[in-house]
């Protein structure tokens, strides 16, 4: 059988001395590497196997199975009947606590495997202050500055000062540790925003608020995926504020629907797979209150290249409306049928011609209206907001 070549790659900032006896030891104990499930069958529990402080006062919950479809399926198999020989898994009745998994396509055609613990989170008590990356942080400093570092009374002043600035703001608040916060979104047709919100006596105090600018596709996303692209948003953001605390997302769109049962486009299952490690809970919104500054934040953005009205010369701007598309539409109608056309046109000359074959009868004038009506649901579809019709009747 011939032997499959495996490879461990060496830092190359590593000095030659270093380096030389660091191959040495890797290959007299190559035989310990494993390469793949099979390479480790029979790991103690105590090794392979960690517990969770779950919360005694969560009742377990078991997630309805889910149906894949048969590609999808076929992943889920290979990958469960891999872990299976390798004696990683095994199978059992009657479990506490059920999840179902969800697939993501990567970059290469294949497929990841993640489970959804969304519900598992929840009874999951979460370190309020959470350092991911503080090992990263550290070692980098450490090799990239190897000067010594002096810090001098003059230093701790500036970092109290620092420190008391930031604790006191002018208008924000701070959360304190473990404290649930509201989340208020808000999506417009140019941008997305979100206002991070505390209770306190029964009043609401900001936090912080956030606000994105569409650009290119985002600008076709449906409304609801703008609500949820505007989450996504405010998570990547806002990160700290989401780890070790409940966030309770006010909104009257039914998110909790899409994000449960997200296999409607990949982009949702890709933010399903981000949010499903938080704890999420949706509440109806029953008031205004901070709905208002969320709405603001995004009425304040615009897109960079956006002219504004006060910028345009009275004499050069020939064209009330230059970015305005086009609509064209004509009927026509004989005994035996009747039809329609119509034309849609873009600013940048990108044309969309179609045309419509009526199986009812119809006057010219009916085939015409039947034809805007369509070039109108086309022009939604495309979200269109300005736009010109030409017509005959």
């Amino acid at each position: 059988m011939k032997a499959i070549l495996k490879k461990v790659k060496v830092g190359s900032g590593h000095e030659e001395s270093f380096k030389e006896r660091l191959v040495s030891f890797l290959r007299e104990y190559k035989h310990v590497f494993a390469w793949n499930p099979r390479d480790m069958p029979g790991l103690h529990e105590s090794i392979a196997m960690h517990n969770l402080d779950v919360n005694p006062n969560k009742k377990p919950v078991k997630q309805k199975r889910r149906n894949f479809a048969p590609e999808r399926q076929r992943a889920i198999d290979e990958k469960v009947e891999k872990l299976f020989k390798a004696g990683i898994n095994k199978k059992i009745k009657y479990p506490q606590w059920l999840a179902n998994v969800v697939m993501v396509k990567k970059s290469n055609g294949k497929w990841r495997i993640c489970v959804d613990y969304t519900d598992f989170n929840d009874a999951c008590p979460k370190d309020p202050y959470p350092l991911p990356n503080i090992d990263q942080l550290i070692d980098a400093t450490g090799v990239s500055n190897k000067k010594e570092v002096n810090w001098s009374p003059e230093c701790q002043k500036a970092f109290e000062e620092i420190k008391s600035y930031i604790s006191q703001p002018s208008v924000l608040t701070k959360a304190q540790p473990g404290e649930p916060l509201y989340l208020y979104l808000s999506a417009g047709a140019q941008a997305v925003g979100a206002a991070l919100i505390r209770e306190e006596n029964g009043k609401q105090q900001p936090v912080y608020y956030v606000s994105q600018v569409l650009k290119d596709a985002e600008n076709r996303y449906p409304r609801l995926e703008n609500f949820a692209f505007a989450l996504v948003t405010t998570l990547r953001k806002l990160r700290h504020y989401f780890q070790g605390r409940e966030i309770r997302v006010v909104t009257n769109q039914p998110l909790r629907k899409i994000i449960h049962k997200p296999y409607v486009s990949r982009r949702l299952v890709d933010w399903v797979v981000e949010l499903s490690q938080f704890n999420l809970s949706f509440i109806p919104r029953t008031a205004i209150k901070a709905q208002i500054l969320a709405d603001f934040i995004i009425e304040c953005n615009f897109p960079e290249e956006e002219p504004k009205p006060m910028n345009i010369d009275p004499e050069t701007n020939q064209d009330a409306n230059p970015g305005a598309w086009t609509l064209k539409v004509d009927g026509s109608s004989i005994a035996e049928s009747s039809g329609a056309g119509l034309i849609l046109k873009s600013p940048e000359e990108f044309t969309i011609q179609t045309a419509i074959s009526f199986s009812f009868p119809a006057t010219n004038n009916q085939a015409e209206y039947e034809a805007l009506i369509a070039g109108l649901k086309l022009s939604r579809t495309l979200r269109v907001r300005d736009l010109k019709i030409y017509s005959g009747s």
